[in-house]
């Protein structure tokens, strides 16, 4: 499964991570991570991810306007 998680926090990010690792093991489930500390680059990856976790408040670029830019790409990955 590909995850992405956009948060300008790099505590936040590996956090989650770490959280995100204990559930794979218990289901023994395999995620891929892709780490954006802003939106802007995130979206110059272009990937389709599986499952993405965003901050909503960030600089430069909003996690909503992230979003609606994915959208209009026609990715409906689940946020």
């Amino acid at each position: 499964m590909k995850i992405a998680i956009c948060d300008d926090e790099k505590i936040f990010r590996d956090t989650l991570k770490k959280s995100l690792n204990k559930y794979s093991s218990e289901y023994e489930l395999t995620f891929l991570y892709f780490e954006y500390s802003d939106g802007i680059s995130m979206l110059s990856d272009n990937i389709s991810y599986d499952l993405i976790f965003m901050d909503y408040k960030m600089k430069n670029m909003n996690g909503i306007n992230v979003i609606s830019a994915l959208r209009e790409r026609n990715d409906n990955t689940t946020v």
